[in-house]
């Protein structure tokens, strides 16, 4: 019985974070198209040049977080849950 618990708990999981990612990517073309309407004057080139470059640089410390001596993998799960 705690098995098939367990096993439903999983793959409710896994569903939820497949339908999550879905959204959330689906929304960053809105994203970058509010962003755009926000600063009209500046072209779109631009805006989009810099929320780039901005994702791109979180998404490196992101990664190298973990590439720093004497952190733990429970002290980067709860950095990474403090950050998000």
């Amino acid at each position: 019985m705690l098995t098939y618990i367990f096993v439903w708990f999983a793959g409710v999981i896994f569903s939820t974070y497949i339908a999550a990612n879905v959204f959330m990517g689906a929304s960053v073309p809105l994203f970058f198209e509010l962003a755009c309407e926000v600063t009209y004057p500046v072209a779109e080139g631009v805006t989009n040049l810099v929320l780039t470059l901005v994702n791109n640089i979180a998404g490196l410390i992101f990664l190298l977080i973990p590439l720093i001596p004497n952190i733990g993998m429970l002290d980067y799960i709860i950095l990474m849950y403090v950050l998000l």
